[in-house]
């Protein structure tokens, strides 16, 4: 907390065999003889490179660095201390390409595994929640529903995945070829289709007549659903408060 200045006084001598004529004429010789001073290399406010002496906690420090302003801080808790400009544990995110051994001294962080305080700590830390995830701008898509900030789905419950497997409904309409060997040594008949229709086929082999299938294809694998990528970490400001000096 702020304190009174406390003020030195020093006095000079009077000249010899001096003798006041009068009350006002003996003070305003003895104020010609004092110098008063604060304590201290005092000024309104600390400036410079040079971390401020004791007797100066109480006023607060524009600091420079190679002759320019850096920020101001103020004395608390036993540091200088000056406010991040990005609020802690705030909505405020950045893009990150580093380590997170990186990030824990990036941004007037200490390097310290720690838990952050309010002076200690890392000032930045990696937001685990979209992880694995892309990023999307919060609006509608024309089929699957509207995203909104912060979800990992749509209104519609749909949310996306990395590898797909589909199904038959999902599939294009097509036809297929038969077998070479498919009515074996029975004897296969083409049937007059109506209009619009498919040409349908009957055999008749040695158990009977049958209808015949296509070639088997398709292993029911799945398929990757993954558009190109480049791997970033999302980061947000931790629980610390101050940037410290000291």
């Amino acid at each position: 907390m702020p304190t009174n200045a406390s003020i030195i006084h020093q006095w000079g001598n009077l000249p010899d065999g001096y003798e006041p004529t009068n009350a006002n004429e003996f003070v305003q010789q003895l104020s010609k003889i004092l110098t008063s001073y604060l304590a201290g290399s005092y000024s309104l406010f600390n400036y410079g490179n040079s971390t401020p002496s004791t007797e100066d906690q109480d006023k607060p420090w524009l600091r420079t660095v190679s002759g320019q302003p850096d920020r101001w801080y103020v004395f608390y808790n036993g540091k200088w201390v000056a406010n991040h400009e990005v609020p802690a544990s705030g909505k405020e995110r950045r893009l990150w390409v580093g380590t997170d051994v990186e990030l824990r001294s990036y941004d007037g962080g200490d390097g310290s595994t720690d838990t952050p305080t309010e002076t200690t700590g890392a000032m930045w830390e990696i937001d685990t929640t979209p992880a694995g995830k892309f990023p999307v701008f919060p609006g509608d898509f024309d089929a699957s529903g509207t995203v909104n900030v912060g979800r990992t789905d749509t209104d519609t419950s749909v949310s996306g995945v990395d590898k797909v497997t589909l199904s038959q409904a999902q599939m294009p309409s097509h036809v297929h070829g038969f077998a070479n060997d498919q009515f074996g040594k029975g004897k296969a008949y083409l049937n007059s289709p109506s209009e619009n229709e498919g040409i349908v086929f009957s055999a008749v082999g040695a158990a009977g007549a049958y209808e015949p299938n296509s070639d088997s294809v398709g292993s029911d694998e799945a398929h990757n659903n993954l558009p190109p990528f480049y791997g970033i970490y999302l980061i947000k400001r931790t629980n610390r408060v101050y940037r410290t000096i000291g």
